[in-house]
């Protein structure tokens, strides 16, 4: 799984699709934040155990990731 952040998120999955002969990446969830790279910081500070490597990539299943963002969407309220 990526864990990034981007102005368009459609913009970036279509990206992806280009450099994957299979055209299998999947957006998974989103959130809008004002801050979004002090967000994305915390989201991979959230997620350093499911991290690989030094990447924005991490080997998590999707729902832990989309539960792990939810708690982090409620602190911004």
């Amino acid at each position: 799984m990526k864990v990034g952040s981007s102005f368009d998120v459609a913009e970036r999955l279509r990206t992806y699709q280009t450099s994957s002969p299979f055209r299998d990446y999947a957006l998974v969830d989103a959130v809008f934040v004002p801050d979004r790279r002090g967000f994305e910081h915390r989201f991979h500070e959230a997620m350093k155990g499911y991290r690989v490597g030094s990447t924005e990539w991490f080997q998590v299943h999707p729902q832990d990731a989309k539960n792990i963002l939810a708690t982090l969407k409620k602190e911004l309220r």
